[in-house]
């Protein structure tokens, strides 16, 4: 019989409950509403967990499958993205991360839904619907996740989306509104570039390029317009005297390479505009059919807690 019992046992040493507020004893027999989530070790001593499920904590509780009731400190959160980085004086192994995400891939979510059971997982198993579509955060931002018909019901948020070789491809969201068999999650790309920036910056920097809005350029849309490319990204709008505006980019270029590497989503271009803010941008784009370089100044804006620009 198959069975993902050894893949589960394996991976679920590093996915934790977090308790965002305090509770209890009698909170917990009378059954009260306990507010937090799930999450996971993403390197020895920091959890990754989405950021509305330690709103408003600067500490929070963090509950392991081995029985371990430790303290958690909140050191970063990402509006835009809905993630957060907890430090914990402990180290677990972190589990393998997996950029690679394709539709109709095999995945597994694992979480403590509605938070019944304090330390104790669920799981649930499904496929990758769809990849790069673009929605509101929690914090009213546009972000891009990929979609899922795994169950993500409340409590799962923040807990790891794992494909079938035991990497994490992304960050169970059930904050938003969805429908049936609708579910979401944070590409793992997402999270990779927010540890980037608050590595670089020491706290989270929000990048912004005045790119307002592009649309992909798929194989179909490029022979459909006579576009000497197969993939990039068009620009539909860009603020007036913003740093695009300076780099001489206009309305209707299409954007192929960033600092190398190719742009063919939203949430490539995203990813790394993330890591270099505040930078540069070396963009390779396509107008009237010939290829030109754009040296494109990314500036970087602090964000408040409540994910307000200052």
């Amino acid at each position: 019989m198959i069975s993902l019992n050894d893949l589960i046992e394996r991976v679920s040493q590093s996915v934790v409950t977090i308790v965002s507020r305090p509770f209890s004893m009698n909170d917990y027999v009378q059954g009260r509403t306990i507010q937090g989530g799930s999450g996971f070790f993403v390197s020895k001593n920091y959890v990754a967990t989405n950021m509305h499920v330690v709103e408003g904590a600067d500490e929070v509780q963090i509950l392991t499958k081995d029985s371990l009731n430790i303290k958690g400190r909140v050191v970063h959160v990402n509006p835009i993205t809905d993630l957060a980085l907890i430090e914990t004086n402990i180290e677990v192994p972190s589990l393998p991360k997996g950029n690679n995400v394709r539709i109709g891939d095999f995945v597994i979510v694992l979480g403590s839904p509605f938070l019944f059971d304090l330390g104790d997982l669920t799981v649930s198993f499904g496929i990758v619907s769809s990849t790069n579509r673009e929605i509101k955060s929690p914090y009213g931002y546009n972000m891009i996740v990929h979609q899922t018909d795994a169950a993500v019901n409340p409590g799962n948020s923040g807990g790891p989306v794992i494909n079938m070789d035991g990497q994490v491809v992304g960050i169970a969201q059930s904050h938003l509104e969805k429908s049936e068999n609708i579910n979401f999650m944070v590409p793992m790309l997402s999270l990779n570039s927010f540890i980037a920036n608050v590595s670089k910056n020491g706290q989270y920097v929000a990048p912004y390029t005045g790119i307002e809005r592009v649309r992909v350029v798929n194989k179909t849309i490029a022979k459909m317009f006579s576009l000497p490319v197969e993939r990039g990204l068009m620009i539909q709008r860009i603020s007036s005297g913003s740093p695009a505006e300076r780099a001489g980019l206009t309305i209707g270029d299409v954007i192929l390479y960033a600092n190398g590497a190719e742009t063919p989503s939203t949430l490539s271009l995203w990813e790394v505009s993330e890591r270099v803010a505040p930078g540069v941008l070396n963009l390779i784009v396509l107008r009237d059919g010939r290829k030109y370089a754009a040296r494109l100044e990314v500036e970087g804006r602090k964000i408040e807690h409540q994910g307000h620009l200052e």
